[in-house]
C-alpha cells in the first residue's frame, strides 16, 4: 500500500470536524486511504458500503444499525426495536434517526467515525 502521509496528516488534523468529504474518481484509492488513517488513529470505523437500494431509509438505517454491533453487540436496541415496529407503530423516520444518532454517543469510549463507501450511489436518495 502507498503510504500517503500529507493526505493523513490531514484528516488526523481535521479530525474535529463532524463531517468529511472525500472525493475523487474512481480507482484513487479513496477507501484505501481511510482504511490507513483509520488503523494508524486510534478511531474506531463504522464502514458501511452504500448500494441503489438505500434510497429505503428503513433499509439504510437497519444496516448502520449492524454497522454499529460489529463494533458493539448490543449497540442501538431501542433504534432496532422502532425498525422493527414501524409496520405496526407506523413511527416516523424522524423519530427512528433521532434515536439512532443519540444511540450513537453511547457507542464506545472511543471516537468513531462512520464511513459511508460509494456515497455517490446514493445521490438521488
Amino acid at each position: 500500500m502507498l503510504p500517503r502521509k500529507r493526505l493523513n496528516r490531514w484528516l488526523a488534523s481535521h479530525g474535529h470536524t463532524r463531517l468529511r468529504l472525500i472525493i475523487a474518481d474512481a480507482g484513487y484509492g479513496k477507501s484505501t486511504l481511510i482504511a490507513d488513517y483509520v488503523h494508524r488513529a486510534d478511531v474506531m470505523a463504522m464502514w458501511y458500503r452504500l448500494d441503489s437500494s438505500d434510497g429505503d431509509w428503513v433499509t439504510l438505517l437497519s444496516y448502520l444499525v449492524a454497522a454499529g454491533r460489529e463494533l458493539h453487540p448490543s449497540f442501538a436496541e431501542t433504534t432496532s426495536a422502532l425498525l422493527t415496529s414501524i409496520s405496526v407503530t407506523n413511527v416516523g423516520r424522524d423519530i427512528v434517526l433521532a434515536s439512532y444518532i443519540a444511540e450513537l454517543e453511547t457507542l464506545c469510549s472511543r471516537p468513531v467515525i462512520l464511513v459511508l463507501d460509494d456515497f455517490h450511489l446514493a445521490n438521488d436518495s
